[in-house]
């Protein structure tokens, strides 16, 4: 039922583009689905309709007023996009994101597990990889000791891992950046988020503090500048078109708020909330890391036609050991920073054959005879 709910199409032509399903486990267990097309929901959307829901439960059970503040509408942040659109801020904007890309940037190249299709496909798999309450707080204070949050020590170690992975050091990140947070609309429901994207230059021979740095930075100037759209920055840039990948953009990397404030809205109940898995995701890999508990869930959709799901994993894995020896060794240079544990390590070590004396005094041709005995 659960992946139902996630392949169901809704029908554009007549709506709704909304689906709620309530269903019933046991007496006191049942399981709510909520569906949305993105066309009318985003992912800051999804955590108004979650505190107005519980706000409204909660006024039912006599607790409270119901849904209050002032009510936004999607006409009223239309206008102010398109006032937006003849505006100075607008040619700031501009500016900003075209000196980030005066050049062309070289395809983000992954290693895939099959061959890349002639065209893109969009099959996804997710993987959800956790990383402890621990290692979390530790990111936390790390990051605070430069004045960087933790999404911006979590963008620095993802952009990272992906340049290690790829061989590459220019990296671009996307995020995806809320517009209901530009002017007020906090509690406005639509599709109103903008893809940025985040461009690194991974010395392999800087400190992991240097990235942080940069990260801390890049993220901050993106905000300032989020409402200039992606779309048009396409049009704008040198950007190399290729039918089997995205422009400029191939992975991705959010974090969503704390899920345990969520709770608090819906009064007597123990709540547990989750993402379905979507069989369909735009992006090579893209990573929702979800907070809950202390701990870091890293939701990680994936192009099932290129990746395997154990690379998926290691990947994952290679993630949480660059993290782990960034908090501990935070100017060691992001190319010694270990992407494999130490069980990891002993489980490879022990793959390999007995070492055997080299035989310094046989000659070439004996070398290439006893080779051909074997």
């Amino acid at each position: 039922r659960l992946r139902h709910s996630v392949d169901e199409p809704f029908v554009l032509e007549r709506g709704p583009l909304f689906r709620a399903e309530l269903l019933k486990l046991a007496v006191d267990d049942h399981l709510l689905l909520l569906s949305a097309h993105h066309l009318v929901c985003d992912g800051w959307s999804w955590w108004v309709m979650v505190r107005e829901l519980g706000a409204l439960y909660a006024q039912q059970l006599g607790q409270g007023g119901g849904v209050d503040g002032p009510l936004c509408s999607y006409a009223d942040y239309a206008l102010g996009e398109a006032g937006h659109a003849d505006s100075e801020q607008l040619r700031e904007d501009e500016q900003y994101w075209l000196s980030r890309f005066p050049d062309q940037v070289a395809a983000l190249d992954l290693p895939v597990d099959r061959p890349r299709p002639g065209r893109r496909s969009f099959a996804s798999r997710r993987e959800d990889y956790v990383l402890d309450a621990e290692l979390v707080a530790a990111l936390r204070k790390f990051g605070a000791r430069r004045g960087a949050s933790l999404f911006a020590t979590l963008l620095a170690g993802f952009g990272a891992v992906v340049s290690r992975i790829s061989g590459q050091r220019d990296v671009v990140v996307g995020i995806p950046a809320a517009g209901q947070s530009v002017d007020g609309h906090d509690s406005l429901v639509g599709h109103c988020v903008n893809l940025l994207p985040l461009r690194f230059d991974v010395d392999p021979a800087a400190g992991f503090s240097s990235l942080l740095d940069q990260s801390r930075e890049n993220l901050l100037d993106a905000i300032e500048h989020q409402r200039y759209t992606f779309g048009t920055l396409l049009k704008k840039i040198d950007v190399s078109r290729d039918p089997s990948r995205l422009p400029l953009v191939s992975v991705m990397f959010n974090i969503d708020q704390a899920l345990d404030q969520e709770r608090e809205v819906f009064p007597g109940l123990a709540l547990e909330f989750t993402t379905n898995p979507r069989s369909a995701e735009n992006f090579e890999l893209s990573i929702n890391a979800v907070q809950a508990a202390g701990e870091l869930r890293l939701e990680c959709q994936y192009n099932s036609h290129l990746f395997e799901a154990a690379t998926v994993r290691r990947w994952l894995s290679a993630y949480e050991q660059l993290l782990r020896g960034a908090v501990h060794s935070g100017d060691a240079a992001v190319s010694r920073l270990q992407l494999v544990d130490v069980a990891a390590r002993m489980d490879l070590a022990a793959l390999q054959p007995a070492p055997e004396p080299f035989p310094g005094e046989r000659l070439m041709h004996e070398f290439f005879e006893q080779t051909c005995d074997r």
